[in-house]
């Protein structure tokens, strides 16, 4: 297993052996370049290009990225895939703009995603998934952290204040189960809100919602499913939900409606 350290200078090829280095110093020549899948890559904020190309498809062990968006040394290459054993941005404001197959750590404070991942993904310390794509599972625990993107995977949201936002979508079921979680965009799947938790604004559930706390519940939002309200207040506030409610505690309904609580039991289910 070899380290690779990332310079460039030389060009912004991958395949160039003349742009990486032993050393986090950067002063010892590795003399080849990362071709094998026990190689580590490593890329510094002292680098002197990005990585612009790699020139075949590319099998690593890891990544380990500590640039940030405006550092030189970022690896911006679109024209193959990575595939890696694990990447991980660590940096402040690390960006992904690649495609990678493997799984993904993001925790540098608002590290973001823009690229394609084929991989699990871990969105922490207000890290995002920014516009791109991941299909995979998610989780969102750091304070802060969001998807902006498109996610064909199951999604847990459980720091504090993490969203699925306006424009996001999500192709799988989800928990929300922090403090202030809210869905603003489409998920295509089952979720349950707990905490104080919603589905909110202009939010989209395709399938069935359980709000499971006192202090969780949906408003101003549509569920194309069945609506279970657990524990929660069971408020709706303007929502629409064309599906049935099962109301295990009283629930206020102000809003468009399937089938009242009285046609659920009188329906057999």
């Amino acid at each position: 297993m070899a380290i690779f350290y990332w310079k460039g200078g030389v060009s912004g090829a991958w395949a160039t052996a003349t742009n990486w280095f032993k050393d986090a110093a950067l002063t010892v020549a590795a003399g080849a370049f990362p071709n094998d899948s026990a190689a580590i890559v490593v890329l510094t904020n002292s680098a002197s290009a990005n990585i612009t190309t790699f020139g075949a498809s590319r099998s690593i062990a890891a990544l380990i990225d500590f640039t940030a968006w405006d550092d030189v040394g970022r690896l911006t290459a679109t024209d193959y895939t990575l595939t890696v054993g694990s990447a991980s941005f660590l940096a402040n404001y690390a960006d992904n703009e690649v495609s990678i197959i493997g799984n993904c750590i993001f925790s540098g404070d608002g590290c973001s995603n823009s690229g394609t991942i084929v991989g699990n993904c871990i969105f922490s310390n207000g890290s995002t998934n920014g516009g791109g794509t991941i299909t995979g599972d998610c989780i969102f625990n750091g304070g802060g952290s969001h998807n902006y993107g498109t996610i064909n995977g199951d999604c847990i949201f459980s720091g504090g204040s993490c969203r699925n936002q306006t424009g996001a979508t999500i192709n799988g079921n989800c928990i929300f189960n922090s403090s202030s979680g809210r869905n603003y965009g489409t998920i295509n799947g089952d979720c349950i809100f707990a905490s104080s938790t919603r589905n909110f604004t202009n939010g989209i559930v395709t399938g069935t919602c359980v709000s499971k706390s006192t202090s969780s519940h949906l408003s101003t939002s549509t569920v194309s499913g069945n609506a279970i309200f657990h524990t929660a207040t069971g408020i709706e506030t303007a929502m629409t939900i064309t599906g049935s409610i099962v109301p295990l505690v009283p629930v206020i309904a102000t809003g468009t409606i399937g089938k009242r609580p009285l046609d659920v039991l009188g329906a057999g289910i």
